[in-house]
């Protein structure tokens, strides 16, 4: 057999031998489980008179001969010989489904079926069988769609992705987009050989392997995992990767160390063009670089809480993200970006802007001048993507300073804030540090080994999931994939009860980063009538400094549409009431002192359709950017016959509901009376 270390291994082919191994690890226990089963098949055959035996050695024959086929598929597929892996796994599966025909048909037997013992041994066997069919299609696809890639790359062995050509790279991306079916059936495979494995009663002869099975059933969870992870990014990959066509994204990246609606203050702002996976443009600046020059041309009406508590009597670039709706804010990003483009390149000063809505013809015809005939999209990122990032590529180095996932945020503010008048560089220029960064973190990324692109799905996964990144394409198919799988940042469309308590920093340095945050949530319901009580707690850990100050915050607090305030507490000034986004909003004002605590309190009446009928259900979605604490308490006037939260660590007893922990992700809680 051919040596594995004479080789070097292509990384897209690699990875599929990865998800092989980390769905089947260790022959010797496949073997060990086919073993079992066909031992209780042999126990059948000696048991049980008449054309039984004959039927079980059958079985019992094709089980080890597809025990032996599997073995040889997985273990072809660790060598990269794909054609042979998906040859045997195909005989694997064939083989398996006969032999779970044959003990079917035994099961069917008259004696075997009244006898409770033989009945539960024949199930075990043939749902043993069925779920080693199913790893084996598993492999016989993920076998098929590696072939084919390797057929694609003519047996290229190179050492990282980023040392494929443009042509790899764009055959690669046409790949992928035809093939998100073929992970579909992998997801599929896998989730059926999860659900037979817990068919499994252990009865008799095969509960002498429970352990062991259980330790392969959580196996293929982990591989279902990963593919259902990979999926919705396999799906949207080629748009976002430049294919079939060049992409150009406006990337937002937002400081959640002074907090706004969708995730952070607008601070800085990338133009990036991708083409068949290759960045072919990056150009990252401040976003003071498109505001100033444009201060006294540009005339918006800025939203009444920018005027009030911000000061700002004209609307601007870094303030564009003012809604927590992110369709709706990517969209006003992309206007302000392509107006002050405009407006900046208007070198005989000619335009000006006193409305809001689409660019001037002068304005249309700058941006067409600078080669931005479209935005592809505008996708906004926190630190903590870059952080996680780095947690994964290890430190980087620009201009002799190590950035690592544990200084990044400090080292890099204080860079630009503070740091670059010691180093000489103009104020214009202080952040263009931020691209030296992420060049050297995207050839790390590129260079990493297939053995460890699963880690670098789960941060993707975690980071989108978590709203620390927001996508807004134009393409239509990708962006319906974007908000099915919840990376859109819309505010959810909801049928029950719902929160989204939303923090906008009016000039407070960065104190978010020391802030403490929770939310209390208490219902009661009472005859017909079902009461919310909310309170969003605050406690600065700041300090008077460069950094942080007394923590002000313009605070909306959206429930469901048609909800009653009956009373509100701890704000400076009046709560206001309005509908907006298809939601009931109570907006207020608060400050609170460097080693203070404050608090906001809003009880209301929940509209009927929350609580009518059999179900109360509860969506709680989490501001991007946003670290907070949350703490449940529902109190219902009925009896809980069903809750669907303890996965999240809530408990239920009687007619309430209990739950403490964090609002890392939106959160969902479900009761049935």
């Amino acid at each position: 057999m051919p040596n594995l270390f004479d080789q070097t291994p292509n990384p897209l082919t690699t990875f599929f031998s990865n998800l092989f191994n980390k769905i089947i690890k260790g022959k010797r226990k496949i073997g060990k489980y086919i073993a079992y089963a066909a031992g209780t098949i042999f126990i059948l055959a000696v048991i049980i008179p008449a054309k039984v035996p004959f039927k079980a050695r059958t079985a019992y024959n094709r089980a080890m001969l597809a025990k032996d086929n599997l073995e040889a598929a997985v273990y072809y597929a660790s060598l990269e010989d794909f054609s042979a892996s998906l040859k045997l796994s195909r005989a694997a599966e064939e083989n398996f489904y006969l032999a779970e025909n044959d003990i079917r048909n035994i099961g069917n037997n008259f004696l075997i079926s009244k006898i409770r013992f033989f009945r539960s041994q024949a199930d075990d066997a043939e749902n043993l069988l069925k779920a080693a069919g199913n790893l084996s299609s598993a492999v016989s696809h993920g076998a098929s769609l590696a072939r084919d890639l390797e057929n694609l790359l003519q047996g290229d062995k190179k050492l990282s992705f980023s040392k494929f050509t443009i042509e790899e790279k764009k055959n690669i991306l046409k790949f992928i987009s035809s093939s998100s079916s073929s992970f579909e059936k992998i997801k599929q495979d896998l989730e059926g050989a999860s659900l037979d494995l817990k068919d499994l009663e252990f009865r008799g002869f095969l509960s002498r392997i429970e352990d062991e099975v259980e330790e392969l059933r959580l196996k293929v969870e982990g591989g279902k995992e990963l593919i259902a992870k990979a999926l919705p990014m396999l799906e949207i990959m080629p748009v976002l990767f430049g294919y079939p066509e060049r992409a150009d994204y406006l990337i937002a990246l937002q400081n959640n160390d002074e907090l706004r609606p969708t995730g952070g203050f607008l601070g800085t702002f990338s133009m990036m063009g991708i083409e068949y996976g290759e960045i072919v443009e990056c150009a990252t600046r401040d976003i003071y670089h498109m505001d100033m020059p444009v201060q006294d041309v540009l005339h918006i009406e800025p939203p009444a809480p920018l005027k009030r508590y911000l000061g700002a009597n004209k609307w601007f670039m870094r303030d564009s993200n003012w809604s927590p709706d992110w369709p709706t804010s990517a969209k006003r990003v992309e206007w302000f970006y392509k107006t002050e483009l405009g407006l900046n390149d208007d070198k005989e000063g000619k335009a000006t802007l006193t409305m809001s809505g689409a660019p001037s013809q002068v304005l249309g015809a700058a941006v067409r001048k600078n080669g931005i005939n479209e935005i592809s999209g505008v996708i906004a990122i926190t630190p903590e993507v870059i952080t996680d990032l780095l947690a994964i590529t290890g430190p980087v180095y620009v201009e002799g300073i190590e950035y690592n996932k544990d200084n990044f945020v400090d080292i890099l503010q204080y860079r630009v804030e503070k740091g670059y008048i010691k180093l000489g560089i103009p104020s214009w220029q202080r952040k263009e540090v931020i691209s030296e960064i992420y060049k050297e973190i995207k050839i790390k990324l590129f260079d990493l080994p297939p053995s460890r692109w699963q880690e670098v799905i789960y941060a993707i996964d975690g980071n989108l999931r978590g709203k620390n990144i927001l996508v807004s394409v134009n393409d239509p198919s990708a962006q319906g994939v974007i908000q099915a799988q919840g990376y859109g940042g819309e505010v959810k469309k909801t049928a029950g009860d719902y929160i989204m308590a939303v923090d906008a920093n009016m000039a407070s340095l960065k104190t978010d980063g020391v802030m403490e945050k929770s939310i209390d949530y208490k219902v009661e319901e009472a005859g017909d009538k079902m009461i919310a009580k909310l309170r969003v707690n605050y406690i600065n850990k700041g300090e008077f400094t460069w950094k942080t100050t007394r923590y002000r915050t313009y605070t909306r607090v959206y429930v469901p549409k048609g909800a009653k305030l009956i009373r509100a507490e701890g704000a400076l000034g009046n709560t206001e009431i309005y509908e907006e986004l298809g939601k009931t909003c109570f907006a207020a004002f608060i400050s609170i002192e460097p080693g203070k605590t404050g608090s906001l309190y809003f009880e209301y009446e929940l509209p009927d359709y929350v609580h009518d009928g059999e179900q109360y259900e509860l969506y709680i979605q989490k501001q991007p950017g946003n670290n907070t604490g949350l703490n449940l308490n529902l109190d219902f006037s009925r009896e809980i016959q069903n809750y669907d939260g303890e996965i999240l660590g809530g408990t239920a007893y009687g007619s309430k509901v209990e739950y403490s922990g964090d609002l890392s992700e939106d959160r969902v809680f479900r009761v049935a009376f």
